[in-house]
């Protein structure tokens, strides 16, 4: 299993999917994602989560770090 912690807003997003697609094709291991969140929205995060589940077979678990000390 990989376990990968990402921090990124809308202007990376894209680039985070990138890099998740391309661990997906050179790794048969199970993916499971965990997003710091400060600044996406609500959709952003759904369609983040839908594009894992579909094109890389990953889960996405989102922490909020609004009001807390990583925010």
């Amino acid at each position: 299993m990989i376990n990968i912690l990402i921090s990124v807003d809308s202007n990376y997003l894209d680039k985070a999917q990138t890099m998740l697609f391309s661990m997906r094709v050179h790794s048969s291991e199970d993916i499971t994602v965990y997003l710091l969140n400060h600044s996406l929205s609500a959709a952003s995060v759904h369609s983040f989560a839908s594009f894992l589940k579909k094109k890389c077979h990953a889960d996405l678990h989102e922490i909020d770090v609004h009001n807390t000390a990583l925010d």
